[in-house]
């Protein structure tokens, strides 16, 4: 199975830009997605390092950043695959929380 040992994340985005680039633009579009991202357990993959500015020296505090530019990241794939298709200009992009960050886990 492809999708064992994915991070959701990722297996999410793949699926959300596939659907746009298979979306027929004629025609409205609905789509969600439910990132985890930053969720507990705290375990970045180690390339989300990469984008964490070196300031940030707490392990903790590292790993939510890295957890939090890996979900901008994803983000950016689909605004992307939207550009790409044409369906930018006449999407609308809603962000929403389900809690905010906890402070134990560097939120």
């Amino acid at each position: 199975n492809k999708t064992l040992n994915v991070y959701s994340e990722l297996l999410f985005t793949r699926k959300a830009v596939n659907i746009i680039e298979e979306h027929d633009e004629k025609h409205p579009m609905f789509l969600t997605v439910c990132y985890q991202n930053p969720h507990a357990p705290t375990q970045p993959l180690d390339e989300d390092f990469t984008r964490v500015p070196r300031h940030v020296n707490s392990e903790i505090r590292r790993n939510f950043s890295a957890l939090i530019s890996s979900l901008d990241y994803s983000v950016e794939e689909i605004v992307n695959a939207l550009k790409m298709k044409g369906m930018y200009e006449q999407t609308i992009i809603i962000f929403f929380s389900d809690n905010g960050g906890s402070l134990g886990l560097g939120g």
